[in-house]
């Protein structure tokens, strides 16, 4: 094989190629593709689709864990509790509170209620 000098390969005239099967060279590869479309699953779901669908961030899950066990709201993704405001964030998935990082609900509730 030869080498192409730059200019010999700007100057060649390219021709576009317009359908699949000249992509493909032999006709047992336009099958195969022919039969992967066929086969393929249709429903396949994305995690936003999935979010949608009812399936919620856990950190969301988290927040409502600890509130219900606080027996308090969860607001605007923010719990008051006590004068203190706790929140969770996905950044390094800890919950806040005063300044303090939290890794489980229970060493948050703990916190909160003094135990």
């Amino acid at each position: 094989m030869k080498l192409k000098k730059y200019n010999e390969f700007v100057n060649e005239e390219l021709t576009p190629i317009s359908t699949e099967s000249e992509l493909l060279e032999t006709p047992e590869e336009i099958e195969e593709v022919e039969e992967i479309e066929k086969t393929a699953p249709e429903n396949i779901s994305t995690p936003e689709e999935e979010e949608e669908e009812g399936h919620q961030y856990h950190g969301t899950l988290k927040m409502k864990e600890l509130a219900d066990k606080l027996g308090a709201n969860v607001v605007n993704n923010e719990i008051n509790f006590d004068g203190k405001k706790v929140n969770f964030f996905s950044e390094d998935e800890k919950f806040h509170i005063d300044n303090k990082k939290f890794d489980s609900v229970e060493d948050a509730f703990d916190y909160l209620t003094g135990e």
